[in-house]
């Protein structure tokens, strides 16, 4: 495997060069072997329109001379699948799972009053929002994106980010002790026996449970933002690769 990384601040021309190689790649290998991630579905829908856009297969082909127009219109369904964020393409690979949603924290918090007690009463329209937005949400996030347990990454924390998180640490591990069982208790869960939230997704994914996928070509935009889990994850991706930009 060939291992490239490519550095450069904002409006350096990344996302071109990206878009370049996965043209350059498409010559070479089967769509369904090239994979691009990026860390939210709005960067993922921005590369793979980017890649779509025929202004950029034009400037391509006046740049190498290839004609990529057919193949890119043959190959779009594929992309909707192999550039995404890779919290989608870990569910993709693992099918059937039941997938935490926002409803589960309404449920949550009518069965315990502590989720709502420094939320204000807040709704949560997206599952994105209440993991960046709730105190717990966040901190459980972050701490499991950290690999670290909670009580030596709340102690690794600034005071001012313990007053940001809202909660004692007592709290927090009471929290996801409640939320925990509520992910595979089905008394409480209406039923089911193993809710997933984003993080579960890439550690299941991680499992020797799951092949090595076959992945050819395989771009991690914004690499340097990975989280722990997120790294193993891409390892495992990058198995069988020819190259890993």
């Amino acid at each position: 495997m060939k291992k490239i990384r490519v550095a450069g601040p904002p409006g350096t021309g990344k996302t071109t060069f990206l878009v370049e190689k996965y043209y350059d790649a498409l010559d070479k290998y089967q769509a369904a072997d090239i994979v691009v991630i990026s860390h939210t579905r709005t960067a993922a829908n921005h590369i793979r329109e980017r890649i779509n856009n025929p202004k950029s297969i034009e400037e391509y082909y006046k740049k190498t001379g290839k004609n990529l127009f057919e193949l890119i219109r043959e190959t779009k369904k594929i992309r909707t699948r192999n550039v995404s964020t890779i919290h989608k393409y870990c569910k993709d690979k693992q099918g059937g799972l039941d997938i935490l949603e926002t409803t589960d924290y309404e449920i949550l918090k009518s069965k315990y009053p502590i989720f709502n007690k420094h939320t204000l009463n807040k709704k949560f329209t997206y599952l994105d929002s209440l993991f960046k937005n709730h105190p717990f949400f966040k901190f459980i996030t972050s701490a499991r994106d950290n690999g670290k347990d909670l009580t030596p990454y709340y102690r690794s924390l600034s005071y001012e980010e313990k007053n940001d998180y809202k909660y004692s640490i007592q709290q927090l591990i009471q929290m996801n002790d409640l939320y925990s069982d509520y992910k595979t208790n089905p008394l409480i869960n209406e039923g089911r026996s193993n809710v997933l939230d984003f993080q579960d997704m890439v550690e299941n994914f991680c499992s020797p449970k799951y092949k090595d996928p076959i992945i050819k070509v395989l771009m991690i935009d914004e690499a340097q933002d990975s989280s722990v889990i997120q790294r193993k994850a891409e390892e495992k991706m990058s198995k069988n690769c020819d190259l890993f930009y």
